[in-house]
């Protein structure tokens, strides 16, 4: 059993440290303007244009009633676990999203690497894990709660209110790092790259299967790696190059690049598709309003379905055609992003695609988009009968 030596509380302590350092890197890569906590800097940004300066104050208040809340979550775990069910005695494979969207992803994924069986998702781990696990495990958590909670507070490593926003979902992963030591003979498998849903399974699982579902950054600075990974699903050698810098043994990697399911919107297929992220969204405005100046052609817009935005939102839907479901990939001519790992299964369709964050100036991408139309428009123009 992938068990160390230290307890489940000092484990998930370590995860959230390791959380820090994604929010510090956000903040670097993306730049925002102001002072923002290590904690969600993404929704931040959102949430400043509505709260102002009353945005950390609510933190500071928020993060101060933490252990409240958590002790409370503790309290209603254990009343759950009061009804439990058994769970499945043959072997299962448990999957683990960190977003809806990407369940079928995990699931097609372990079916393209062979592996078959009975597979069970993991949805609401704190509603789901106390019945699994009965009453006798889920008190025996009380013990790393307590832990967890002392070292946020006396020794945290860390700015703590940071921590302790953080630690919001800790009971969700106490409750899943003693699961996963529960079912030896099992495996868990998530998409999640470098969070604390992987960082506690890779301590905990002795099966782990992780399945790449975007571009991973390799330029992170984590004070603890992760343990060990039994099987990674990557999009190609790079990645898996990622995965090694932040694991401590991986036994197998395997390539599988997703095929994308092309929805036809009603503008057809000549159409640029921009897929938005929040971070970027102010150089999504300017090059959708840049693309209306230069081209007539139709504009699809998808906003990130696990960001949160502002007005901006609005702002970028109102500047487009069509605005694709969030489940959608809409088949077009020229999908645009700023950074997206869609890009490689878009290129797999043969589609072309441009990069903002590859380009000096909008001016430049676009420029890069009129091209790749006028290819287009060339190569499907019906010849004169």
């Amino acid at each position: 059993m992938r068990e160390s030596k230290y307890s489940d509380g000092v484990l998930l302590h370590e995860a959230l440290l390791n959380e820090i350092c994604l929010d510090r890197r956000f903040i670097e890569v993306f730049r925002p303007s102001g002072d923002f906590i290590p904690y969600k800097v993404m929704r931040q940004m959102a949430l400043r244009r509505k709260l102002g300066p009353t945005l950390v104050p609510v933190l500071v208040i928020a993060a101060c009633h933490m252990p409240l809340v958590l002790l409370l979550q503790w309290l209603i775990s254990l009343v759950g676990s009061i009804c439990s069910i058994k769970a499945a005695s043959c072997r299962v494979t448990w999957v683990v999203a960190t977003a809806d969207v990407n369940r079928s992803l995990i699931s097609i994924s372990l079916r393209e690497s062979g592996i078959s069986g009975l597979q069970c998702h993991l949805n609401d781990l704190r509603g789901q894990l106390p019945r699994l696990m009965g009453f006798r495990n889920v008190f025996a958590t009380a013990p790393a709660l307590l832990h967890l909670l002392w070292r946020i507070i006396v020794r945290p490593n860390g700015p703590r209110v940071a921590l302790l926003l953080h630690a919001r979902d800790s009971i969700s992963f106490l409750l899943l790092a003693r699961f996963a030591k529960l079912r030896t003979n099992d495996i868990f498998a998530t998409e999640c790259h470098y969070q604390r849903w992987s960082y506690v399974l890779s301590h905990r699982a002795r099966n782990l299967t992780l399945v790449q579902h975007g571009l991973l950054d390799n330029q992170i600075l984590f004070p603890y790696r992760g343990g060990e990974i039994s099987l990674i699903v990557v999009r190609d050698k790079d990645s898996s190059e990622a995965y090694k810098r932040y694991y401590r043994l991986i036994s197998e990697i395997r390539l599988y690049v997703p095929q994308l399911q092309l929805y036809l919107m009603p503008c057809g297929a000549a159409a640029v598709f921009l897929a938005s992220s929040f971070p970027t969204v102010d150089q999504e405005i300017a090059f959708a309003r840049a693309l209306r100046e230069r081209l007539s052609v139709p504009l699809i817009v998808k906003l990130h379905p696990a960001h949160l935005y502002d007005k901006r939102g609005l702002e970028l839907k109102g500047l487009a055609d069509y605005e694709a479901h969030r489940d959608a990939s809409p088949a077009c001519a020229v999908f645009v992003s700023h950074s997206s790992s869609m890009e490689l299964l878009y290129r797999s369709h043969g589609i072309r695609t441009v990069a903002l964050s590859q380009h000096a100036s909008t001016a430049a991408a676009v420029e890069e988009v009129s091209q790749a139309m006028s290819a287009y428009n060339l190569f499907n123009k019906t010849p004169p009968l």
